[in-house]
């Protein structure tokens, strides 16, 4: 969950930490005196270089956009993306700096386009006390003692369930079984809704159009992926207002059975109107889904083809959860002044610290205020779901298939494995 969006953006996405210049729409303010914007190019009218930046690389690399800028202008550049000015930086000093900071040089802002999908009162959005206090509900509700019960029992149903679904498969699309997953955890946690009925299927359906087109081009008609993430949003904000009506009455009734969810934790312990609840639920299930998928799917990618890590993995039914390190395809993490061979999926170097400059530059879940407040539930997920794959199946990619960023990290064929159940 990464930091709820600062996870697509700095580490499924791209490395960069996007702020705004004064005259832009976006709220990063800098004191009077300030040296000028870094060197850079502008590009085209409107859209800038946001063609470039979304343009399609292999995800153990930063892509091209980067690369060519950086060797031009440095690791902090000035573009435009997404209609608005924008510094780019792919410092690993700059950017840790920029997150331990808050509202004390910079203040967060985003893409005018990347809120109105998300909406203004998501996490992402809110800056200061108003940003502390919905960071609290989520960070209370995920307590460690609820993780160790609540969550930990609804993650090992819906991984047993996953996995027990592939028996007597051939072959299986590792990113739809992991989206499958995430989501079953996610949509439990959220809205109380069960994997397999119609109606969370439907939500899920509508939350991977909202998903593709909310990081896309923003153009507003018919047809376009923007424009249909626009249309999932509404649907799906839909099903949450339909669910709160539902508490809502049951509580109003007395009644026992209110679902323990996020939904009835907002509501039992927040002033939030509608729009405020369906913003945090939103942004929650997008963090909690999405990105939690990915890497998922990225792990099953990189040990079907280390099978030295797997066998170690499977020496007394136990699992290092250090091997939760290769989600993360950030500038600052693919440099190999900091970290050797980082294109290489290998698990461990987080064992020898000498392969390390500095632990702090490895910063997957954010930091600062932003850390993101879903880490704890996604290393669980992470962790339940692999014990249960690894002592259970082996496999193998049916055909190469290099996970590519679009922006968001995907797999051209859907990342088919061929599974074979081991013995008990």
């Amino acid at each position: 969950m990464l930091g709820f969006l600062v996870i697509v953006l700095l580490t499924l996405l791209l490395p960069t930490i996007l702020l705004a210049l004064s005259s832009s729409g976006w709220s990063h303010s800098r004191r009077r005196g300030a040296p000028s914007a870094p060197p850079g190019n502008t590009g085209w009218p409107v859209i800038g270089e946001t063609l470039a930046f979304l343009k399609p690389h292999p995800s153990t690399s930063i892509g091209d956009f980067l690369v060519q800028r950086v060797s031009r202008f440095g690791n902090v550049f000035t573009s435009n993306l997404f209609g608005q000015p924008t510094v780019v930086s792919a410092d690993a000093q700059f950017n840790r700096f920029l997150l331990l900071n808050e509202l004390k040089a910079f203040e967060p802002g985003w893409p005018r386009s990347l809120i109105k999908v998300l909406g203004r009162y998501t996490i992402l959005a809110l800056v200061g006390d108003d940003h502390k206090y919905s960071r609290s509900i989520i960070v209370n509700f995920l307590s460690g003692a609820r993780l160790q019960t609540v969550f930990l029992q609804g993650v090992e149903r819906a991984s047993t369930a996953i996995l027990g679904s592939w028996k007597g498969k051939g072959v299986v699309s590792a990113i739809e079984e992991a989206r499958k997953f995430t989501f079953a955890v996610i949509a439990k946690a959220i809205l109380s809704m069960e994997a397999g009925n119609t109606e969370t299927e439907k939500l899920q359906r509508e939350f991977e159009m909202f998903s593709k087109g909310m990081l896309s081009l923003p153009l507003i008609f018919p047809g376009t992926a923007y424009w249909n993430s626009l249309k999932a949003r509404s649907n799906i904000l839909n099903v949450i207002r339909q669910k709160k009506e539902e508490k809502i009455n049951k509580m109003r009734d007395g009644r026992t059975d209110v679902e323990d969810d996020l939904l009835t934790w907002t509501l039992e312990n927040s002033n939030f109107t509608e729009e405020q609840t369906g913003d945090l639920l939103l942004g929650f299930l997008f963090a909690g889904h999405e990105t939690t998928a990915k890497v998922v799917a990225l792990a099953i990618y990189f040990l079907g083809g280390c099978p030295k890590a797997l066998k170690q993995m499977r020496v007394n039914g136990t699992l290092s959860t250090h091997l939760c390190v290769m989600a993360a395809f950030w500038a600052v993490h693919m440099d190999p002044s900091l970290f050797e061979d980082p294109e290489q999926f290998n698990p461990w170097r987080w064992k020898d610290p000498s392969g390390i400059k500095k632990s702090n530059n490895f910063m997957a879940f954010g930091g600062g205020s932003r850390l993101c407040p879903g880490a704890e539930l996604a290393k669980l997920e992470f962790v339940v779901f692999f014990h249960h794959l690894i002592m259970n199946y082996q496999w193998k990619l049916v055909e190469p298939d290099h996970p590519f960023c679009r922006p968001l990290v995907e797999f051209n064929g859907g990342l088919q494995v061929k599974i074979h159940a081991l013995e008990s």
